[in-house]
């Protein structure tokens, strides 16, 4: 299903977090749930997006791939970001609607992404920061407790190191506050699918239901900023109302940054 609309290209939102750990601004781009949409042949307009930005790494949050994806959906979108960013990626439940979902990984790791499944990496940023990405599979994983891997994650991160936590699921924002990560990437809801702009950020989300309390945008919870994505995909069997997708772009600066 092609993309050739200028109305369906994605939103842009811009977060800054301000930090003590870091000495010098890093950029992040945030995708979540794809679900294999195309945006122009090639994921050319998305790539383009994402390149116009300069960030310095990719953080994705999960339900990038459906069971029937494409090539040209995944890969062509997977292999250039693979190539020219640090790329982190944790699962969402649609992928684990993959028979094989251990081949589905596989798949994402073969193009250089980094497959986070209770695990922290540090990476060492073009500008020389420092930064630790954690991240957990789906709850739906049915090899390994998603608990045990949201506490091992928690204990392999540094608390001198600014930290990411990537994972799908951002109804259970309350948990991820009980463990020492300063950022929370998440995506799942869709943006609540219908929006009020003003009034109602989101009347439905799965896994919450009606009115969602987490339905996009940013939360700041016992000191950790927690980030929601409403998404890329544009066709979803209930369609966006006022809710356009989009990915976020989030720059994380010094304290006493301008």
């Amino acid at each position: 299903m092609n993309n050739n609309k200028r109305w369906k290209l994605p939103v842009l939102r811009q977060y800054k977090v301000r930090s003590g750990k870091v000495d010098a601004p890093f950029r992040c781009v945030h995708l979540s749930d794809l679900h294999c949409c195309l945006y122009g042949k090639h994921q050319k307009k998305l790539l383009d997006l994402i390149r116009m930005v300069k960030p310095d790494l990719i953080c994705m949050t999960g339900d990038m791939l459906e069971p029937k994806f494409s090539k040209e959906a995944a890969g062509d979108l997977f292999s250039p970001l693979g190539e020219m960013y640090p790329c982190f990626y944790v699962t969402g439940n649609h992928e684990f609607n993959y028979k094989n979902y251990l081949g589905a990984k596989a798949y994402v790791r073969s193009f250089g992404i980094c497959v986070l499944e209770g695990e922290s990496r540090i990476v060492t940023l073009r500008s020389r920061t420092r930064v630790c990405i954690a991240g957990v599979d789906d709850p739906v994983n049915p090899r390994e407790s998603w608990m045990a891997q949201l506490s091992r994650a928690a204990l392999k991160t540094d608390p001198s190191v600014f930290s990411i936590l990537l994972s799908h699921r951002p109804e259970r924002a309350q948990t991820y506050a009980m463990f020492p990560f300063d950022l929370v990437l998440t995506g799942h809801a869709h943006g609540g699918q219908w929006r009020i702009p003003g009034l109602v950020n989101g009347i439905y989300a799965p896994s919450q239901g009606f009115f969602p309390k987490y339905a996009g945008g940013r939360y700041e919870i016992n000191g950790q900023t927690h980030i929601n994505s409403r998404g890329l995909a544009y066709y979803v069997p209930v369609p966006r109302i006022f809710n356009p997708v989009e990915f976020g772009v989030i720059d994380v600066v010094p304290e006493d940054w301008k």
